[in-house]
């Protein structure tokens, strides 16, 4: 399971870029290798949380 720390701001140079590729990595880890239509819907909904996170 994977959990957002939606209240933990980091300093970064686009909004939710770094949490968003720290995040698909571990997904990355416990999956092994799902397809690119998966990897890619996931790091996009990543990226968008990660990114309302920061604008909060």
């Amino acid at each position: 399971m994977i959990c957002l720390q939606l209240f933990t701001k980091e300093i970064e140079a686009s909004p939710g870029e770094s949490a968003a590729l720290s995040l698909y990595s571990r997904h990355q880890s416990n999956q092994g290798s799902p397809s690119i239509s998966n990897e890619t819907q996931f790091l996009y909904t990543v990226r968008q949380l990660c990114t309302w996170r920061d604008l909060m």
